[in-house]
């Protein structure tokens, strides 16, 4: 037992374990829109929870994209959809998060003629 103690205390400090790989959340406003993008790695999700300021009245009606950079430079384009799960609505894709690194997200919204913008910096250990 206690060799298995001390075994565990030197993968502990030495870095050698596992890294935890937890999801990440940004908070951005602009032009009366608060977005909210979360992505967790594990689950390879991305979820852009959408309201309105002031008020904080959920967004249903956009449609929302997402330009992703990934950390060896490669880009890929999503169309997040639309979905009520429990009791938010978000705009949600699928994306491998497995490399470390840095994750841009450049986030297009179309909601009634206005188009806004968004960027979000994600870095995944």
């Amino acid at each position: 037992m206690k060799t298995k103690m001390i075994l565990l205390l030197i993968v502990f400090s030495l870095g050698l374990w596992p890294a935890v790989v937890r999801a990440e959340t940004s908070t951005k406003s602009s032009n009366g829109v608060k977005a909210v993008l979360k992505t967790d790695p594990a689950k390879k999700m991305v979820d852009l929870f959408l309201s309105e300021l002031p008020g904080g009245k959920e967004i249903t009606d956009a449609k929302v994209t997402a330009s992703v950079t990934f950390p060896d430079g490669r880009k890929v384009e999503k169309d997040l959809i639309g979905m009520k799960m429990g009791e938010a609505y978000s705009f949600m894709n699928s994306l491998d998060m497995s490399k470390p690194g840095r994750y841009s997200f450049d986030i297009a919204i179309k909601k009634s003629g206005k188009s806004i913008k968004f960027e979000f910096i994600q870095n995944i250990p």
